[in-house]
């Protein structure tokens, strides 16, 4: 594979050149020619935050000031050592640590840097790092790459197909569920009906131009989402006041920490939500300002004007606000459920009261909403996404599982589904997971209910941070698929068959 890298250069300053004085003309045009024959390759080196670490936000976490590149959802893997290896496993470039923010900063010279294919990354209780040398030129987009935590294992939590000879890739880990971030293209093999077949590239899909995510959001709001949340020792949980969390609530925290984290990963993502009790209610302007009586702080009746984009938001307030009127526990509705929840910090809008009964609550048409769902995305969004969450079965539906499982693989559309709670059986846990795995995506069973946005957290780095690979050979309807990850002997599959 040809590299391409850009050629650095070191400015000279000097204070006073004397006339003539050519022993510094000659220092300086050395200094020129030196630094005329090297590559930078930089970036930084991360681990992704637990569960519990996310879990324990009041929100999302920001990207600390001080390590301003290290994404969202994930920690500074310093004081690492970082060397560089050519394809026939020769050390090229004696080691050196990483900082305290996980980055390292490396001169080598040109005929070195054509040798250099991977970049290696060791720490102890961490698994070894290996990515393309590629993420880390200046022209590349990416400059980060992570590892996991030794205890933890790789897994293929999404394989989906784009086109004829396109297929989209997710690898996450089983402790934290959030994205692996560049692995190298020769950590793959696909197997097309149990023949290898070549991946003639593989790119991050964070660097495929006019890539933003389209997500839709459900929101699980029956009335079994009122039931107070309890710790794993039986007691109550409890906000920074000391109130009972409800479902609602926590979900509602996670639903705000997984639009703060995506955004801050992919500025252009986009939203939409919909509800779902015994019937779905897709929060349209049009339908909010019909169903909500809104006013403002003097009391005026004003209505919900958002900006979309094929039914989609990329303001991120807009969204929260949604978020907020999802809460029943929001200090908007007038007669909120205790304990009443403040307006969220980032909102931007002018709504005081919501002059109204909270008017979701009901059944669980789990399978209506994801049906409701799909038909809000048209043929033009390029990365669409469901992520819903639900803490019971279907019971309420028109549609089938199955329908939803048809028209979700007729649109490609993946949807990942978070089953919160516990307690559900196994007839409806396996439809959700059916659901999940056959659109391309995952499903989760998520028992402890306070780890919710730790879940969500590890979703938006999926969004973000996933791979989009191109193969030598078309797919065609019958073709059984299998995607395998090879890193460092641990391998991890998936299997896809072709519709």
């Amino acid at each position: 594979m040809q590299k391409l890298f850009k050629l650095t250069s070191v400015a000279v300053l000097v204070g006073t050149l004397v006339a003539c004085d050519s022993s510094s003309n000659d220092s300086a045009t050395q200094v020129d020619d030196i630094s005329s024959r090297q590559v930078n390759i930089s970036g930084h080196l991360v681990y992704p935050e637990s569960i519990s670490e996310s879990a324990a936000s009041k929100s999302a976490v920001q990207r600390s000031t001080t390590c301003s590149e290290i994404p969202t959802g994930y920690i500074a893997l310093s004081n690492a050592t970082v060397y560089l290896e050519s394809a026939n496993g020769e050390i090229l470039k004696d080691g050196i640590t990483t900082d305290s923010c996980g980055s390292f900063d490396l001169s080598v010279d040109t005929d070195i840097a054509e040798e250099v294919t991977l970049l290696i990354a060791e720490k102890d209780g961490f698994k070894i790092l290996k990515s393309s040398v590629d993420n880390f030129f200046e022209e590349s987009e990416l400059n980060v790459a992570s590892t996991i935590s030794s205890d933890a294992s790789y897994y293929f939590s999404g394989l989906r197909q784009l086109s004829d000879t396109e297929i989209n890739i997710v690898i996450t880990d089983s402790e934290s569920y959030k994205a692996v971030i560049g692995i190298e293209p020769s950590a793959f093999t696909v197997e097309k009906n149990n023949s290898e077949i070549t991946l003639s590239s593989l790119v991050g899909s964070q660097s495929v131009t006019d890539n933003e995510a389209s997500i839709l959001i459900s929101l699980d709001s029956s009335g079994s989402m009122s039931s107070y949340v309890f710790d794993e020792d039986g007691n109550y949980t409890v906000d920074e006041e000391g109130n009972y969390q409800s479902r609602y609530s926590v979900a509602a925290a996670a639903a705000h920490q997984f639009v703060e984290t995506t955004k801050d990963n992919d500025e252009e993502a986009r939203f939409s939500m919909v509800l779902f009790s015994d019937d779905v209610y897709s929060l349209t302007d049009d339908y909010i300002n019909a169903r909500l009586s809104l006013e403002n702080s003097e009391g005026e009746t004003i209505e919900f004007v958002s900006e979309r984009e094929n039914g989609f938001i990329e303001d991120s307030a807009t969204v929260h606000t949604l978020i907020d009127i999802y809460n029943p526990h929001s200090e908007m509705y007038f007669y909120s459920s205790s304990p009443e929840i403040a307006r969220y910090d980032d909102r931007e809008d002018n709504i005081a009261l919501i002059n109204t009964y909270y008017p979701f609550s009901g059944g669980t048409a789990f399978y209506d909403s994801l049906d409701v769902g799909l038909d809000e995305f048209d043929e033009s969004i390029t990365n669409p996404q469901i992520i819903v969450l639900t803490d019971g079965a279907d019971n309420s539906s028109s549609v089938t599982y199955t329908d939803v499982i048809t028209k979700a693989q007729d649109k490609n559309i993946p949807i990942s589904v978070l089953a919160i709670g516990g307690g559900i059986s196994s007839y409806y846990s396996s439809r959700m997971e059916a659901i999940a795995t056959e659109t391309g995506s995952q499903y989760l069973e998520v028992s402890n209910v306070t780890d919710l946005s730790g879940f969500f957290d590890g979703l938006s780095t999926q969004t973000s941070f996933n791979y989009n690979g191109t193969l030598s050979e078309p797919l065609v309807t019958g073709d059984v698929m299998q995607v395998t990850v090879d890193i460092n002997g641990e391998s991890t599959s998936r299997e896809l068959t072709i519709d």
